[in-house]
């Protein structure tokens, strides 16, 4: 997994998210320090893979959980 600043990330966005849909991975550097992963969403759950983006999408928001 490759690590880049955010204002790296943020100043190429569109050419991170080409290579984060083709299947790479980032860390992305916070200026205090922090960090997130930037990965495809098949790798945070490979059941995912058969679903359009909008029901990956909807899976994750439209639930009634916490009511």
């Amino acid at each position: 997994m490759n690590e880049v600043t955010l204002e790296e990330f943020e100043s190429n966005y569109d050419k991170y998210m080409d290579l984060i849909e083709s299947g790479e991975q980032f860390i992305i550097r916070k200026p205090d320090g922090g960090a997130v992963a930037a990965v495809p969403a098949k790798a945070l759950d490979p059941s995912t893979e058969h679903m359009s983006d909008d029901e990956w999408y909807n899976s994750f928001n439209n639930h009634d959980d916490a009511s």
